[in-house]
């Protein structure tokens, strides 16, 4: 069985959300040595990836695809 790279189901600007949350929490976890800086990863991976497994279960997106590619059109948001 061959693995796949999943479909992206982020767009540009929620990517962009999600590291500027990712990068508040870690430097909440930095400032105060609590917790908060192990919550960043969750916002920080899935920015980088352009994947949540979370939009994926829920069976939602925010990107708007290309018809002749399977690409996550940023041109148009």
């Amino acid at each position: 069985m061959r693995w796949s790279r999943p479909e992206p189901n982020i767009a540009l600007w929620d990517r962009i959300f999600r590291l500027l949350l990712g990068l508040s929490l870690a430097a909440l976890g930095v400032l105060w040595p609590t917790w908060w800086g192990l919550l960043a990863i969750g916002p920080l991976v899935t920015s980088a990836a352009g994947w949540s497994p979370f939009y994926r279960l829920l069976g939602f997106t925010t990107c708007r695809y290309r018809f002749d590619e399977n690409v996550c059109d940023e041109s148009r948001v």
